[in-house]
């Protein structure tokens, strides 16, 4: 009894395994006679977009504060390419953030009822005492220079 068990559990594999087979090959030629579509255009499809009050790009416009504080940064950075582009990487990158620490604390000053000339001064020159080796002369001419230019600005924007 145990040969014929066998021998159907055997013939019953072999049929599943031909019946598989079958299968696959009746498989592999559909997928040969099988052709790809073209895909119509995304413009054919959709149809077209008109501006409309709703879609319209409106201008990115900077909040007040924002552009004192953009203000600020051309003032401060007026003639010091040539030196940042002299700072290594790690240089330029303390200078950038400590550059736009500096606009954001002059400009906390700025709203104060008396602006402090030496205050800004101070900020100003500690700044610009990140750049290595730099001249104290320059340093000081630079710090005078870009506080009168802060102060002139803020007195045409604020009492206009």
């Amino acid at each position: 009894m145990d040969n014929k068990l066998r021998e159907n559990l055997k013939n019953s594999r072999s049929e599943k395994y031909i019946e598989k087979k079958q299968l696959e090959n009746n498989y592999e030629s559909e997928l040969a006679n099988f052709e790809i579509e073209p895909v119509p255009e995304v413009n054919s499809i959709l149809p077209p977009v008109l501006p409309t009050s709703e879609n319209k790009s409106k201008p990115i416009t900077l909040s007040q504060s924002q552009q004192e504080i953009a203000d600020l940064e051309l003032i401060l950075s007026d003639g010091l390419d040539k030196i940042y582009q002299e700072l290594s990487l790690e240089n330029k990158n303390t200078f950038k953030v400590k550059g736009e620490e500096v606009a954001s604390k002059i400009q906390l000053l700025m709203l104060s009822a008396k602006i402090k000339f030496n205050d800004i001064l101070e900020i100003i020159r500690n700044w610009l005492l990140v750049i290595p080796g730099v001249n104290r002369f320059f340093l000081e001419q630079e710090a005078k220079i870009k506080t009168d230019k802060i102060i002139s600005w803020h007195d045409h924007n604020h009492h206009q």
